[in-house]
């Protein structure tokens, strides 16, 4: 099976790169030569004489009470830029609202005033609120799924990097260090090969995985970077299968493909009806959450990818166990990916 999702794009100065990596236990069953254990590091002497502060993840993290309405606010942001994102693109869409909800908040933590405010405002946050808790959003957005490799894992990357000579707040600095766990380079943007360098530091930080074709200013002063890298088994069962049979699959412009179907049996999932459509909660191998919507009859996709939908919260019932039973979830291969630019989107989100 091949999923390849890849999500770049530039914001003025906020750079955002997401890879999202489906995989099974036998790497030479997957339609993906990506392989972490194989990436060959590029440029790492140059990256690192450019490197002025380097980030240091905590092993383990308390997280403070009020985390969990931090991330509830996180939630509602994700939904509606990926809502809004959806509903702007003709074919499949994959995206990490995290990577676009980092950039911004490093963005807010390095601008002042009314500037810092209405990024704020529109990632619906406080400035003591964003403070008191990003540094336990990265630490929970940086680990490995099992202990005896580094293939499936989740990474969130922030870095900040200086044009030499450009005078930046030294406070602003240090939280970016100390709160967002970046790495801070400096260096002559106008002599060195800033484009290259920045490249072989996002393919080091995802394995090879991500190559971005960068294009940045001759005149740019600072860059703030994002990368978020995911690469898990979907169920314990490791990769998924097609079906014997075929199905007629329903298209988002109402024509039907006779098709097989990937399967998955889930024994802990749980499904739920709604008036418009019906939901399938699941998890991966390594605990993540994974949530299936199908529209019902009379319905489409525009009446379900909406933030309401995504942020419902119906409960899931585990106590009645006359009812508990196995599901088989079936939906189609498919590739996604989203290569544009955001800027508008974000306008429409406030920005």
């Amino acid at each position: 099976m091949k999923i390849s999702k890849i999500t770049y794009a530039v914001l003025s100065a906020v750079v955002l790169s997401t890879a999202i990596v489906s995989c099974n236990d036998d790497e030479k069953n997957v339609d993906n030569p990506h392989n972490p254990e194989e990436y060959v590091v590029e440029n790492s002497s140059e990256i690192s004489n450019a490197l002025i502060a380097k980030k240091s993840l905590s092993d383990y993290v308390s997280w403070p009470d009020n985390y969990f309405k931090f991330v509830d606010k996180v939630d509602k942001f994700s939904s509606k830029l990926a809502t809004t994102i959806g509903c702007e693109s003709d074919g499949n869409t994959a995206i990490s609202p995290l990577s676009v909800f980092m950039a911004l908040s490093m963005a807010a933590e390095g601008a002042n005033n009314d500037t810092r405010q209405e990024i704020l405002d529109a990632l619906g946050l406080s400035y003591q609120e964003l403070t008191e808790n990003i540094k336990y959003l990265v630490n929970s957005t940086n680990r490995l799924f099992g202990h005896d490799n580094r293939k499936n894992q989740i990474k969130c990357v922030n870095s900040l990097w200086l044009r030499d000579g450009y005078d930046v707040n030294k406070d602003g600095v240090n939280s970016l260090t100390h709160n967002f766990y970046s790495d801070v380079f400096k260096m002559d943007f106008s002599n060195s090969d800033i484009n290259s360098l920045v490249t072989s530091y996002i393919k080091n930080e995802t394995f090879g995985f991500l190559n971005p074709n960068l294009q940045i200013s001759d005149d740019a002063m600072i860059l703030l970077i994002n990368v978020v890298y995911l690469r898990e088994v979907w169920s314990q069962l490791g990769d998924l299968e097609f079906t014997s049979s075929t199905y007629n699959f329903l298209n988002y412009d109402k024509s039907k493909k006779k098709t097989k179907l990937l399967q998955g049996d889930y024994c802990a999932g749980r499904a739920i009806d709604k008036d418009k459509y019906k939901k399938f909660y699941t998890s991966s191998n390594s605990g993540l959450n994974l949530t299936f919507y199908v529209p019902k009859d009379g319905y489409s996709v525009d009446d379900v990818y909406t933030s309401d939908v995504l942020n419902d919260e119906t409960r899931y019932l585990y106590s009645d166990l006359q009812n508990d039973y196995y599901t088989r979830c079936f939906f189609p291969e498919f590739k996604a990916e989203f290569d544009d630019d955001i800027i508008d989107i974000l306008k429409k989100l406030g920005f």
